[in-house]
C-alpha cells in the first residue's frame, strides 16, 4: 500500500522527485530496507546521474551489500561532484578498495 502510493506521488513530478526519492531512499536505508532504498535511489540516479548525494547513498548500500565494485563506482561519482559529501566519499572509496582487495585475496 505505502509503496503503491509512493509510486503515484513520485510519478507526479519526475525531476523534482529526485529530492523526494532521495529522502525516501534514506528513510528506507535507515531502517535496513536496502532493496527498497536501492530501487528508489536508482530511479533518482537515472533522472540525475550526477547528483552526489544520491550516488553517496547508493555507494553506502552497495558497500553494505558487499558489492565493492558498485560502491567504488558510486563513491567515484561523489568524489568528482560538488557535493559536500565528496570528502567523506574519498574515505569510503578507500574502504571499498581495501575490502575488494581483501575479498579477491580470499
Amino acid at each position: 500500500e505505502v509503496s503503491a502510493r509512493l509510486g503515484e506521488a513520485i510519478g507526479l513530478a519526475p525531476y523534482k522527485g529526485v529530492f523526494f526519492r532521495l529522502g525516501v531512499g534514506k528513510a528506507f536505508r535507515s531502517v535496513g530496507r536496502l532493496d527498497e532504498a536501492e530501487a528508489v535511489l536508482l530511479e533518482a540516479h537515472r533522472i540525475d546521474p550526477y547528483n552526489g548525494e544520491v550516488a553517496y547513498q547508493l555507494g553506502e548500500i552497495a558497500f553494505a551489500q558487499e558489492d565493492y565494485v558498485g560502491a567504488i563506482r558510486y563513491f567515484t561519482i561523489v568524489r568528482s561532484s560538488t557535493s559536500s559529501l565528496a570528502p567523506f566519499a574519498g574515505k569510503r572509496l578507500d574502504d571499498a578498495r581495501a575490502r575488494m582487495k581483501a575479498q579477491l585475496k580470499g
